[in-house]
């Protein structure tokens, strides 16, 4: 087939529409709601095998968009994203990769921490950030046409680990998924609260950086936003093999590296 100028720039215009999720912007309070109904419906079966049931809410407010898991509606537990603002910009995909982050701290497995109910083991952060890249991302995303995103960033330097994939669709999934973890973690970076968090954050996260710090203890609280990068893009890379899955598969199932087991999580927050 030969394409004219006018079939080229309708490409073009389409591939900006495919990309739309991955503007910087504020998504608007409707694309918030859209999105958290999105990935609860995609991430049914994970949701409904917890130990107990979950109520994901909206709550707008004026502070920046976040996320919280707690257990005031006893018996139930509820996830909570609440406010409206963006700092410097968050995508739609990059705010659905903090929606997964939430849904990760109870599915996601080991490493824990303790928490409200004894009966619901509470993944620390950066194994909330894994749960979100290898697990909850690839089930919503793939089956969606990611192959735009080779147009753009197939050849961003840093991401040679999406290359390692064995076909165009997986590589095309694993960089949305490593373009969303890199709106993110910068949105984590404009809007770091030093006084809460006791730590700065570090520099501002890219690709070609790795997070040098070995913690001696596995960290509960939230690492530095390169730090959760670097976790963001070990997960995007070791995707699980079968998904969806459910509730009791997370912390002792095969990804695409091999056992979860196995895999060497970033020592910046990991250490076993």
């Amino acid at each position: 087939m030969i394409f004219t100028r006018k079939h080229l720039l309708t490409i073009w215009a389409l591939s900006l529409l495919n990309l739309s999720a991955h503007a910087e912007s504020c998504p608007s309070a409707a694309n918030i709601v859209d999105s958290i109904n999105f990935v609860a419906g995609a991430m049914g079966s994970v949701i409904e095998s917890l130990p107990r049931k979950i109520k994901i809410t909206y709550s707008p407010s004026e502070g920046n968009l976040g996320g919280s898991v707690h257990g005031w509606k006893y018996p139930d537990l509820n996830l909570e994203i609440t406010g409206s603002k963006c700092g410097n910009g968050l995508s739609v995909d990059g705010f659905k990769m903090l929606v997964c982050h939430e849904i990760g701290h109870l599915a996601g497995g080991p490493p824990t921490r303790p928490f409200i109910f004894n009966d619901v083991p509470f993944s620390v952060e950066g194994e909330a950030d894994f749960f979100a890249a290898s697990v909850c991302l690839p089930t919503i995303f793939k089956d969606e046409n990611n192959l735009d995103f080779l147009l753009f960033f197939k050849s961003e330097p840093g991401i040679e680990s999406c290359r390692s994939k064995s076909t165009q669709k997986e590589v095309a999934l694993c960089v949305r998924i490593a373009m969303a973890a890199l709106d993110l973690t910068r949105y984590f970076y404009a809007t770091w609260d030093s006084a809460f968090m006791n730590t700065t954050p570090g520099e501002i996260p890219t690709f070609q950086t790795k997070d040098q710090n070995v913690v001696q203890k596995t960290l509960e609280g939230h690492p530095t936003p390169q730090c959760r990068l670097d976790t963001y893009l070990l997960g995007a890379a070791c995707t699980y093999d079968s998904l969806p899955l459910t509730y009791s598969s997370f912390g002792n199932g095969y990804t695409s590296c091999g056992p979860v087991s196995k895999i060497q999580k970033p020592s910046c927050w990991y250490h076993d």
